[in-house]
């Protein structure tokens, strides 16, 4: 499927995220790019907002220039994705999937916050994390908030 033939959200749920278009987004933010379809994702990210207080902008992929992030409507169908600069030289840097969670959470100035992030990517952890995640991911639809559309294709 081409980014053109990307179903757009649905507008007419109030938990939908804000859309922010390329020129409204911050420079040098932290952008969190999900599947702007599934209610679960939205309600998640909007929850995310509303907690974290380091700040990053949500695009959802479908409305998302994927060829700018090198990614494909595939990988962000089926999981989040975190693309921060990096402070040194400038360059993107991409998190995916609890990577993109650990890191976000990493970016928070409370304490409680910043130990999650390390945890879920600590070494045997980690793995754990991972399995977590792609569970969540796999049955998005059954979750609350969740509806067909956020299905995984098989």
């Amino acid at each position: 499927m081409t980014k053109s033939e990307a179903k757009s959200p649905s507008t007419s749920r109030k938990d939908t995220a804000p859309l922010p278009d390329s020129a409204s987004l911050r420079n040098n933010a932290p952008l969190l790019i999900f599947d702007g379809d599934c209610g679960f994702c939205t309600s998640a990210v909007n929850g995310f907002q509303k907690c974290m207080k380091r700040g990053f902008d949500v695009i959802p992929y479908q409305f998302a220039d994927l060829e700018k992030y090198q990614l494909t409507t595939e990988e962000c169908e089926k999981r989040i994705y975190l693309v921060t600069a990096d402070k040194k030289n400038g360059a993107e840097k991409q998190f995916s999937g609890h990577k993109a969670i650990s890191k976000i959470w990493r970016m928070q100035a409370n304490p409680v916050w910043k130990f999650l992030g390390w945890l879920i990517i600590f070494p045997g952890i980690n793995l754990i994390s991972y399995f977590a995640y792609w569970l969540m991911a796999r049955f998005r639809h059954k979750l609350p908030g969740g509806t067909p559309a956020c299905q995984l294709p098989r």
